[in-house]
């Protein structure tokens, strides 16, 4: 139990999770890169006004948001 609490607590500090997915499989290497992908999108919410980007962030959530 302690080792999963550490890894998790390893994954979820930026400058350590891409030393830390370079050992994992490709599947789970990939689902922590659409992840880090999915949290930074939904950070990028533009000015309503910006309808262009508006519809690129909605669309790049979209993909990777998803399960």
């Amino acid at each position: 139990m302690m080792k999963k609490a550490m890894l998790c607590l390893l994954l979820s500090m930026p400058f350590l999770s891409s030393l830390a997915t370079e050992t994992l499989p490709p599947d789970v290497r990939n689902y922590v890169d659409k992840r880090e992908g999915c949290d930074h999108m939904r950070g990028e919410i533009p000015d309503p006004s910006d309808k262009q980007r508006m519809r690129e962030v909605n669309r790049e959530i979209r993909k990777l948001c998803k399960v």
